[in-house]
């Protein structure tokens, strides 16, 4: 058994199961005390996420990310987007990023959660992007490591998420989460 606090300590989110498989359960303290199940039995723990505002939580089920505020979770709302999910997570802002595959293309989606609107910001044409790191100081930029189609824009990118310009900040390499700071600079 997991058990997750909100930052408010105003609700929990509490895994229940054995191994990789579980049922979560959220429990928001101010409306009552009984929790609303928001993921099947049978579903990998990660499939949950708490937004790093921590007033919403985001969850998969049957091939669609919900979201509701844990206030209400029983008031989930779907998010529907063309093609097939291949990873998602939170950004700041209220927002969710979603890469996504459709038409043989790959993409990346930035989903406003105030209003659910998506916004495109894929940048040119890939074969694959890895999120690296993102940061509350700079909430309207990540960065990423692009395959692009064209060899030459292979590389560690910049990616504004209004409006998806991608600034080149170096060549492919291994990078992760903790080699960023907190401007998202590459570490020396």
């Amino acid at each position: 058994m997991k058990t997750i606090f909100t930052p408010f300590l105003n609700s929990l989110i509490l895994c229940v199961g054995i191994s990789m498989f579980v049922q979560v359960h959220l429990f928001a303290f101010s409306n009552s005390s009984s929790s609303t199940i928001v993921s099947p039995k049978k579903h990998q723990q990660d499939v949950v996420q708490l937004s790093p505002e921590g007033d919403r939580v985001a969850y998969l089920r049957n091939g669609f990310i919900w979201v509701a505020d844990i206030q209400q979770p029983s008031h989930a709302r779907k998010i529907v987007i063309k093609g097939e999910i291949i990873s998602w997570q939170w950004s700041y802002n209220h927002a969710l990023l979603i890469v996504h595959e459709a038409d043989s293309e790959i993409g990346i989606l930035n989903v406003n959660i105030d209003h659910f609107t998506q916004t495109d910001v894929t940048p040119f044409p890939i074969h694959s992007v890895q999120i690296l790191a993102k940061s509350p100081k700079r909430p309207d930029t990540i960065a990423v490591s692009i395959e692009a189609k064209k060899d030459c824009q292979n590389g560690i990118y910049h990616l504004h998420l209004q409006t998806g310009k991608a600034y080149r900040i170096t060549d492919l390499g291994d990078y992760n989460n903790r080699d960023f700071d907190s401007e998202l600079h590459i570490k020396a």
